[in-house]
């Protein structure tokens, strides 16, 4: 047998923990070995003492790592404002990545990180987690070859209630920067609902590699929850070859919907509602149906497929390339000119006790219902509280999309 492919794991709290149990419980055929994690709040995970037990190494910084260590793979399930310095710095020590989504915040990160992986000839891969699924794949193979003619318009809504357990969970959740003013973006369009969005881009892509381009984005962006950024968001994209796609999200709902997506192509209609058993289902003008998979799969088959891709020295299907449009979207959105709107206290209402209460806005379930039905902005069906705001917060960005960007709130 070969040598095992060894694994560093920076960040093992929050999501991290999933990642961490996949590799100590992997298939037999993965042959691989975790020699260190990297947290500096390591002492927080409970398993620590068991992982030293095992000879895992633990470092409170990456550097402190890279300074007497190399490592076939990092996966980073770290913050999101630190994604692009440890890329590059994994790149620059000759480490293939899995980076859970986003990429970064910033399209002048994603560039840099592109090059950096051209220059070094490394894997990145980023964990947008439908990128992986096969049925996901089977699609987009379709759609490049002209099975449902050209995209006329896509749309996807994922109303995904989060409790204050949520927001509390780090000091960064629902920040636009964090204490030391790097850029974060924590939304649901950023973080939770991520890999929606990245897919309203990916399956329509010009490659099998990469993400349609959005050359414009209006968003409407409001915030239940007392956070600095926002919880709900209706985004409205045009791609440079001029599709409109309609993203439709929310932390603030009384009720678990999605995610959900209905694509209408010149001669066919691609649907999906998540439930149990769901699968991608196509209707052809012709009246004709076929059903692909269903496009959830197990979180740990982002590990083995990128252990694959590595082995293989194949392409990623969620490439920097492909992930790169997703940046773009966020950071467009988040320069939205009306700002983010504060929903009426008048409609806030808390369910749940402490510390599992949840801030949800009556009536909308229904509002954002009706904007993914009518593929609209709440604004253009006289929502009230979309047309006539509050409290608004205004975010201006410098012309670059660095870190130390100037945001006003």
């Amino acid at each position: 047998m070969s040598e095992p492919l060894t694994i560093v794991l920076a960040g093992i709290n929050g999501y991290g923990r999933r990642y961490l149990n996949a590799i100590l419980n992997p298939p037999a055929h993965a042959n691989i070995k975790l020699i260190a994690t990297v947290d500096p709040f390591g002492e927080k995970y409970d398993r620590l003492g068991e992982l030293r037990k095992k000879g895992v190494l633990h470092f409170n910084s990456l550097q402190e790592f890279y300074q007497s260590h190399t490592v076939d793979l990092l996966v980073i399930a770290s913050p999101i404002q630190l994604h692009a310095e440890q890329i590059c710095l994994a790149l620059q020590h000759g480490s293939n990545v899995l980076c859970e989504k986003p990429l970064c915040c910033s399209t002048e990160d994603a560039a840099r990180i592109a090059n950096m992986q051209r220059r070094f000839n490394r894997h990145v891969t980023v964990a947008f987690q439908w990128s992986f699924s096969g049925a996901m794949q089977e699609l987009k193979a379709d759609i490049l070859a002209g099975r449902f003619g050209a995209p006329k318009r896509l749309r996807c809504m994922a109303l995904w209630p989060r409790d204050q357990v949520y927001y509390q969970r780090n000091d960064w959740a629902g920040k636009i920067r964090d204490s030391i003013g790097r850029a974060v973006f924590d939304s649901p369009v950023n973080n939770a609902c991520a890999h929606c969005l990245h897919n309203l881009l990916h399956v329509i892509g010009p490659t099998v590699y990469t993400s349609a381009n959005p050359l414009r984005v209006e968003a409407e962006l409001f915030r239940a929850n007392p956070i600095e950024n926002y919880d709900t968001a209706v985004l409205r994209c045009y791609t440079d070859a001029g599709v409109p796609l309609l993203f439709v999200t929310s932390h603030a709902t009384r009720n678990l919907l999605g995610p959900m997506f209905y694509f209408e192509f010149e001669n066919a209609v691609l649907h999906y509602h998540e439930a149990p058993h769901a699968v991608i289902k196509v209707t052809f003008e012709t009246g004709s149906s076929l059903c692909y998979g269903c496009p959830t799969e197990p979180d740990e088959n982002k590990l083995w497929r990128t252990i694959e891709t590595i082995r293989s020295n194949k392409p990623s299907w969620s490439s920097i390339e492909a992930a790169t449009s997703h940046t773009h979207a966020v950071a467009m959105a988040q320069q939205s000119p009306r700002g983010i709107i504060s929903f009426p206290k008048r409609l806030i209402r808390r369910i749940g006790q402490t510390p599992h209460e949840t801030i949800v806005v009556q009536g909308l379930d229904s509002a954002l219902k009706r904007c993914y039905e009518a593929f609209a902005l709440p604004s253009e069906l006289g929502i009230a509280w979309a047309t006539k705001p509050a409290l608004q917060s205004k975010v201006r960005l410098t012309s670059t999309q660095s870190a130390n960007r100037e945001i006003v709130v």
